[in-house]
């Protein structure tokens, strides 16, 4: 491989727009260095029969699964650090082909190389390994650059011969009872010549009876004798890109720096354009998972991800049009509007289309005084409140477009936290004090004055149901009965800690969010029902809450969770991350409607359809490190778990775990069920995984 400074170069250069590209319209999720690669220079990828991605890369090889990257190397049993290209045979073994000739596979757990297993030992390619097929009689022809073939017997119950075939060739390939190849512009039918002058300007593809290659004018077709051009190179492609395909009706053509773009043939026999994923430079190739999302690795930015819900995924870059650079509350107010508060109080309001109709800038654009909320005043239709660091905002007529809306400030030093009733009451603090304010009448009243003395921050307040008074402040929760006395508060460890969020949830229960801290359930009387700490929310900071119907969401760092609050109990019902199509997993603010959810990170404003959010996937899959079996452990090359006694027996004893007895150096397999003292991996995958039946086993496999 080239390893030229030009290459070197343009790797720099692409990794200053990286942050640029990131929040292109057609949201994907693009994973770097920073997401556990170790480098962004991708050669190929592929899926295995488990639903694992595996990545070939100028370092080694990763499998990912969905949310953490597994490195591989020399010393875990590949050939070389450097692989060229991986495949699959039809028996799910993975094929590693090495830039330095040699190649390997991975079967059942274990990597078999040219060190452990002696029919690989004797093959050796002169030249870089590239192409690769499987034959009817499961003979496996392996291509070198320059026409060297090697052909493997490679049967289900494992591989057991190799030769270096006499007559040199590009490709092999079978239909029917033919067989083809292709050799310095020549294509030869089971051994015949059956054409000539096929000039090839890069890559190839041979289907069935058709060899479809890359002519300088566009993509020509060989097929019963007719030699067609079937696309004429576009005008926006330049005749350097490549091409590939897997079936007569649909290929893809890759650009340095259009991204990928997909054509399907019409019912006319045309090849239009169906399809674009842009935004990737210099890729590499791609993969459809199996449930649509479009994979492509690149030679200079990593591994982006197009989840199948990007055709009706939404997202926009901040705009020099808006009036602040970051949006920090979303609130949608109906007609397919959305009200947005920016972090200098500005306010603005988005169509369905996320397009900015008419904004209102409060403050100047170089003051950091967030909007924090906006919520609904059911007195005065079409009429809502924004809280805010620099104060309370009152805003009518937002459904009229052709108006500016009337903008009210009230008295009110900043709008820390708030709880408003259907008869247009307002509680709020103000950071050193507590307020209620009718929005109908203006007229105020001090529930909390400001202390002479002792603690003075106050951070948030709410009204229950009785009448009763919740609020925070430095030393943790109070409650105030309805004459404005002070009850006891529970000793609860949690009660004495920062609380930042008050939350209504119904049934007489109120959500406590903490600093850092967790959140927790409790009821009128702040007895503490339920704790949720901080490692059990991913130790995510938590930016916003929300009781959205019967459920609690929540964003933070580690993008949004959605809770079922059933049973005097917060149980999890969705995770949504960069593994559901976020541009990125610190949410700073979001909204929904009946369809739809909208959210705001650091790359942009995003719309996602909630019903594929929310459609039911597997278990997720768990890392797997260590095995005990017979009184023997192994440990993985990571050595981060060993498996305890305790749980191989209990694996043994529970379906649908993977069970085996290792007699070869060990390396992780797969499972789908967790084991006492082993934690499961949070995120689900985006893409299917299949179960396993029970096996009769000595040993027990699990990843954590």
């Amino acid at each position: 491989m080239n390893r030229s400074l030009p290459v070197l170069l343009l790797a720099a250069i692409f990794s200053i727009f990286i942050k640029n590209i990131r929040a292109q319209p057609g949201s994907y999720v693009q994973y770097t260095t920073a997401d556990g690669l170790n480098t962004n220079m991708l050669y190929d990828i592929l899926q295995d029969n488990d639903g694992f991605i595996w990545l070939s890369s100028l370092i080694g090889v990763y499998r990912f699964d969905g949310t953490h990257f597994q490195a591989f190397s020399v010393e875990d049993g590949l050939p070389d650090n450097e692989i060229i290209r991986l495949n699959k045979d039809r028996y799910g073994r993975i094929w590693f082909q090495g830039y330095n000739g040699r190649i390997a596979f991975y079967e059942k757990g274990c990597f078999m190389h040219p060190g452990n297993h002696k029919v690989l030992a004797e093959v050796r390619f002169r030249n870089i390994p590239l192409g690769f097929y499987q034959t009817r009689d499961d003979t496996i022809h392996i291509h070198g650059q320059n026409g060297h073939t090697i052909r493997i017997h490679a049967p289900a119950q494992g591989v057991l011969g190799a030769r270096e075939v006499p007559e040199p060739m590009f490709a092999y390939w079978e239909h029917g009872r033919d067989s083809y190849r292709y050799m310095w512009y020549h294509i030869y039918r089971n051994g015949a010549l059956c054409d000539t002058g096929i000039r090839i300007l890069s890559n190839f593809w041979p289907i069935d009876s058709c060899f479809y290659y890359h002519a300088r004018e566009g993509i020509r077709r060989y097929c019963n004798g007719c030699n067609d051009l079937i696309l004429p190179w576009p005008d926006s492609v330049p005749t350097t890109a490549r091409f590939k395909m897997k079936r007569h009706d649909q290929f893809y053509l890759l650009t340095h720096d259009n991204g990928v773009l997909e054509y399907s043939m019409d019912q006319q026999g045309r090849y239009t354009l169906t399809q674009t994923f842009r935004g990737v430079m210099a890729p590499s190739t791609f993969l459809k998972d199996r449930e649509g999302g479009m994979w492509i690795p690149s030679l200079t930015g990593g591994l982006f991800y197009f989840p199948p819900s990007g055709r009706n995924a939404l997202a926009v870059t901040p705009r020099n049009e808006w009036p602040g650079k970051m949006i920090t509350a979303l609130e949608y107010i109906g007609n397919g509007l959305l009200l947005a508060g920016f972090e200098n109080s500005s306010i603005g309001v988005f169509d369905s289309t996320l397009h900015l109709l008419n904004s209102i800038s409060v403050t100047g654009t170089q003051s950091f005084l967030p909007a924090l909320m906006i919520f609904r005043d059911d007195t005065q239709e079409g009429s809502y409140i924004v809280g805010s660091e620099a104060g309370g905002y009152h805003l009518r007529a937002w459904y009229d477009k052709k108006k500016m809306p009337q903008l009210h400030r009230f008295e009110a030093k900043a709008l820390k936290g708030t709880s408003f009733n259907p008869n247009g009451l307002l509680t709020y603090n103000d950071n050193i004090k507590v307020v209620d304010y009718d929005t109908r009448t203006g007229e105020r009243r001090v529930l909390v004055p400001e202390p002479q003395e002792g603690p003075v921050r106050k951070y948030s307040v709410c009204k229950t149901a009785s009448g009763r008074l919740i609020y925070t402040d430095l030393n943790g929760l109070h409650l105030l009965a309805p004459d404005g006395r002070a009850l006891p508060t529970p000793a609860h460890p949690f009660l004495q800690k920062r609380i930042l969020h008050i939350l209504d949830a119904g049934q007489g229960l109120y959500i406590l969010v903490g600093d850092g801290q967790g959140l927790a359930l409790c009821d009128e009387d702040a007895r503490i029902v339920q704790v949720l700490s901080s490692p059990e929310l991913r130790k995510a900071l938590i930016r916003k809450a929300r009781i959205i119907g019967s459920e609690l969401w929540i964003s933070g760092t580690a993008g949004l969770a959605v809770f079922d609050i059933r049973d005097r109990q917060l149980r999890l019902k969705q995770l949504i991350d960069k593994s559901s199509g976020l541009l990125s997993d610190d949410v700073l603010a979001f909204c929904t409607d009946t369809h739809f959810l909208y959210l705001y990170t650091q790359y942009g404003l995003q719309k996602l359809e909630k019903s594929r959010l929310f459609r039911r996937r597997k278990a997720p899959r768990l890392f797997i490190h260590s095995v005990e079996s017979m009184g023997k452990r192994w440990i993985s090359p990571a050595q981060t778990i060993q498996l305890p006694p305790a749980a191989a027996k209990y694996a043994c004893s529970v379906p649908h775990w993977t069970c085996s007895i290792i007699q070869r150096p060990f390396l992780p397999t797969a499972s789908t069920m967790p084991s006492p003292g082993l934690r499961p991996a949070v995120r689900s995958l985006p893409f299917p995984l299949s179960s396993r039946a029970k096996r009769p086993c000595n040993s027990a496999v699990a990843r954590a």
